[in-house]
């Protein structure tokens, strides 16, 4: 999946998400796992999203701290520049 695709399914399963960092990692490793697709290929998009970089605190817990809206707008923000 490329950049855009993953960050749209992302988005999807975010938005019904719990918003804790226990449920946000199980709902993106789900994804993943449904995606046919390494973790990291759902993970890393979300990262550079949020952050800008590669290289953060687990996206599970990066997400939380950000809070669902600013991290959904983000998200969402970075799908559309894509």
């Amino acid at each position: 999946a490329g950049y855009k695709a993953a960050l749209e399914a992302s988005l999807a399963v975010l938005k019904a998400a719990e918003w804790t960092p226990a449920a946000l990692e199980q709902a993106l490793r789900t994804l993943a796992e449904h995606k046919g697709v390494a973790a990291g290929k759902v993970f890393q998009p979300i990262r550079i999203a949020l952050t800008g970089g590669t290289v953060s605190e687990p996206v599970n817990e990066l997400l939380y701290v950000v809070g669902k809206e600013g991290a959904l707008k983000r998200l969402e923000a970075a799908a559309r520049a894509t």
